[in-house]
């Protein structure tokens, strides 16, 4: 990598490293701090963007449940997480959140910060080209302007770790990327004609395509990058130390959240409508959107933060180039106020499997697709012979599948013989991970 380059991407690190702050030693995932007093201050948190539909999660947290944890929580927003991270640095913010790769440098430049939970488990972001640009290699080969909101940001890193993958490129030097702003941002450049090629959310995914059919959509992100975590709280060492107990508030309060948008897409609607600016999308592309997620478990219910995930996004940075040597995973790893929260706001909690959250989308799904309604509808209800009607989550399902029998009588007259002809499909179904959220 070339030297401008290199300081680029790793100028967030060189302002924490010039602060002289002593490095960290000695940690574990599972460490933990002596418990501390609330505070009547608030909690102030660095966001990279406004809420989109994806990240509404945080804002459901903050602004529902935080008062119920005893803690109030402020959100301020900026255009790249790099900016978010330096607000933390500078004193002016308490917790970001933001990608591992983002707070790399930070971390390898000597300032202490700790990972406490993970917001988004998996990533929503499709990879949009312009018509002429069908694959990876052409993205390369035709050196397309790659729009991005920091060096440093989740949408460069995924593409660049895609890139690796398949092989494409053997450094990040062979991309072109362009610094255009938060995903809102790139989205009006690429349906201007300004770049070439941009990661967006599937929400806008669906909303570009309906202004700009040629648009193309080459990969998803989240089908391709298996450990991908795509985002974190993070927070210095010395905040998390002189605040512990309002740290597990915070993160009691986020779970909380992040349960309650798995109580149906009415519960989404409303959380989309308050707090993403300018309401969200309509109801047509925020539905399926809704079933997309879910689908996906994107909101990771009991906060995530896995060993295995945070090895695979360092390792990423280094290969990046964001960080000169492999940071050592217990560094930032800090489980401890996650495990503390958990035990505060309870894990027996029913949590939907990613199966179950499968077949109550189906079942919305069919209201939009009549032709095949009674064919899904057919499966659906086979599906229940397959489920141990003493197991609590089946028990949900199946109060879900009597309220949708109420409304197609029909199905009722399905005859025992049929129902198990169809049990093989399900079965396949099942085994095989078919899913139906594709595109509308």
């Amino acid at each position: 990598m070339d030297k401008s380059r290199r300081e680029l991407l790793r100028r967030t690190g060189a302002i924490a490293a010039g602060g002289g702050i002593a490095t960290l030693a000695g940690c574990s995932g599972q460490r933990s701090s002596g418990e501390t007093e609330t505070t009547d201050d608030p909690l102030r948190l660095a966001f990279q963007a406004p809420a989109e539909t994806t990240d509404v999660n945080t804002w459901v947290g903050a602004q529902e449940f935080a008062s119920d944890q005893g803690i109030s929580v402020e959100i301020d927003v900026f255009e790249g997480v790099d900016l978010a991270v330096q607000s933390v640095l500078s004193g002016e913010a308490d917790i970001a959140r933001g990608s591992v790769t983002a707070v790399a440098s930070v971390i390898e430049a000597g300032r202490p910060f700790e990972f406490i939970i993970t917001p988004i488990r998996s990533t929503d972001y499709v990879l949009t080209t312009q018509p002429g640009i069908e694959s990876l290699a052409d993205i390369v080969e035709q050196d397309a302007a790659i729009g991005m909101s920091a060096p440093t940001g989740l949408d460069a890193v995924q593409v660049a770790a895609v890139m690796f993958q398949a092989g494409v490129i053997d450094s990040v030097d062979e991309l072109n990327y362009q610094r255009i702003g938060y995903s809102g941002a790139r989205r009006e450049a690429i349906l201007s004609g300004g770049i070439d090629v941009s990661p967006q959310h599937y929400a806008q995914w669906l909303d570009m395509r309906e202004q700009n059919s040629d648009l193309n959509n080459i990969l998803r992100f989240g089908e391709t990058l298996d450990n991908w975590i795509q985002e974190v709280f993070m927070i210095p060492t010395d905040v998390l130390e002189a605040r512990r107990a309002d740290v597990v508030s915070f993160v009691a309060a986020q779970l909380q959240g992040y349960r309650a948008l798995y109580d149906g897409y009415d519960r989404y609607e409303q959380a989309i409508r308050e707090y993403v600016p300018g309401g969200g999308p309509d109801s047509n592309i925020l539905s399926p959107t809704y079933d997309f997620l879910t689908d996906i478990g994107i909101w990771p219910q009991n906060g995530d933060l896995q060993q295995q995930n945070v090895d695979y996004m360092l390792d990423l940075s280094e290969r990046v180039g964001l960080t000169d040597e492999r940071i050592p995973t217990d560094d930032p790893l800090n489980r401890g106020p996650l495990e503390d929260a958990i035990a505060s706001v309870g894990d027996d909690g029913w949590v939907p499997s990613p199966r179950l959250m499968l077949l109550n989308n189906t079942a919305r799904r069919v209201m939009f697709a009549p032709s095949i309604k009674y064919r899904l509808l057919s499966m659906i209800v086979s599906s229940s012979l397959l489920l141990d009607p003493l197991d609590v989550e089946n028990q949900h399902f199946y109060a879900c599948l009597r309220d949708l029998l109420s409304q197609h009588p029909v199905m009722c007259c399905t005859t025992m013989s049929q129902l198990r002809v169809q049990v093989v499909n399900v079965q396949w179904f099942f085994k095989n991970s078919i899913s139906f959220h594709g595109e509308p």
